[in-house]
């Protein structure tokens, strides 16, 4: 695997406000955790992923790292060694050599991982890759719309998804509806309106409750049958998680805050609290390690196309 040389980047840690959560009418604010906090910590990328690393789609799960995107078109990397896997090439497949990038990466909106499979949500529609019976042999088996030269209908082209285990259904978020997405039945069993997400991309289920990004604020799916509320002061663009933490990509709409992702933990099981910001990143789309170690990003140029995908080691000031 090709490793660059460390290029020398200054980012920044500071405080965001409290986030504010509205439901049923009312306003409740949110406390801060208040800790030192050290400025100017140098945040700089260790390595660098080669093999993918333009216009890429990440998602992390079980230690993995899974990728869409120019280069090898789909990888893998096992996190601990960063050894890669796969290449679009090396799928396995029953679908004649069906590739679900189309002829654009940009075209994937969503990946997730719902037990052993993969799913893989872009313009083609949705593909299943099973990856838990040999990681380095991915296989595609199966996809939504079935038949080639079927048309690919909204509900299989989403911008997020997140997978909920109690159910053992996928939840597709595209503008203003909600997709459920039956892993059983591997067909979508129910559509629901719900607040539209704009330029959110993301969702994930921490502490047993699903976010989904909203762009201009971020919500919380109270109910699978779209329910959602509201959480107003953060734009959340896009939002991952770890078993400890919640990590959201804030873009302001305004000069009014720093852009990068904010770290919240959840002490409380009915409230979110601030934690700290990590580096003044602005990524496409991007990943952590299992141990909240490390930010997968690739960090995008100045037109907005992502351009690298960089490996950053987070500079925790406080233990934690």
């Amino acid at each position: 695997m090709g490793m660059t040389t460390v290029k020398h980047i200054t980012k920044h840690i500071v405080f965001l406000g409290a986030l504010l959560l509205t439901s049923s009418g009312c306003t409740q604010k949110m406390p801060k955790i208040t800790m030192p906090v050290q400025q100017d910590t140098g945040l700089l990328p260790e390595s660098e992923f080669t093999e993918i690393n333009q216009d890429v789609k990440l998602f992390q799960a079980d230690g993995y790292l899974y990728a869409t995107g120019r280069g090898e078109g789909f990888g893998i990397w096992q996190l601990s060694s960063r050894t890669f896997y796969s290449g679009l090439n090396t799928l396995q497949t029953t679908t004649g050599g069906f590739n679900f990038l189309g002829t654009n990466p940009l075209s994937v909106g969503a990946i997730v991982k719902a037990g052993g499979i993969l799913v893989i949500s872009s313009g083609t529609g949705l593909t299943f890759i099973d990856v838990a019976t040999n990681v380095s042999i991915p296989q595609v088996v199966g996809r939504l719309p079935q038949v080639s030269g079927q048309p690919v209908g909204p509900e299989f082209i989403w911008q997020s998804a997140v997978y909920d285990s109690s159910t053992n259904q996928v939840y597709g978020f595209r503008g203003n509806q909600m997709f459920t997405l039956s892993m059983a039945s591997r067909t979508i069993v129910s559509t629901a309106a719900i607040p539209d997400l704009g330029c959110g991309r993301g969702a994930t289920r921490f502490n047993n409750r699903i976010f989904v990004a909203g762009c201009s604020s971020l919500y919380e799916l109270t109910n699978p049958n779209g329910a959602m509320r509201q959480i107003t002061g953060i734009n959340a663009v896009d939002i991952v998680s770890t078993a400890r933490f919640l990590y959201i990509h804030h873009k302001p709409l305004v000069n009014n805050s720093y852009e990068g992702i904010y770290v919240y933990d959840s002490n409380l099981a009915s409230r979110l609290t601030m934690l700290r910001k990590v580096g003044s990143l602005e990524p496409r789309s991007f990943a952590i390690s299992p141990d909240d170690q490390f930010i997968y990003s690739n960090d995008v140029d100045a037109n907005g196309r992502g351009v690298e995908l960089n490996i950053y080691r987070i500079p925790w000031t406080n233990n934690f």
